[in-house]
């Protein structure tokens, strides 16, 4: 059996993939360069609470291996790393894998 979300996910998500797979990559050098550490982590932050971080559920910290974990939805741990040469180190360290449970106080994590 077939979980209905997964059908709907995969109907829309083959066109993408097959769309970005014609097309041209995106320039990112923009991403590398001499940036400053405390304004690659306020960034983080921003983006990390517009997503819908909740810090009263979690932590944003720095560690030298980004990681997201917790014992319990209400104390999720979401790391991070940064490089002056390289804003992605930051952007893709934990961010991308806070569990929904602190982003959305309103779901269930049975």
């Amino acid at each position: 059996m077939t979980w209905p979300a997964a059908q709907e996910l995969k109907a829309g998500i083959i066109p993408l993939i097959q769309e970005l797979k014609g097309g041209t990559a995106p320039d990112a050098s923009w991403l590398r360069g001499d940036w400053d550490v405390k304004k690659q982590s306020e960034l983080c932050d921003t983006i990390a609470k517009e997503m819908g971080f909740n810090t009263e559920r979690g932590r944003l910290d720095v560690s030298v291996h980004p990681f997201t974990g917790g014992a319990h939805p209400t104390d999720v741990r979401m790391t991070t790393r940064f490089k002056a040469d390289d804003m992605t180190e930051g952007l893709t360290g934990g961010g991308g894998r806070a569990p929904c449970c602190c982003c959305a106080p309103q779901m269930h994590c049975g």
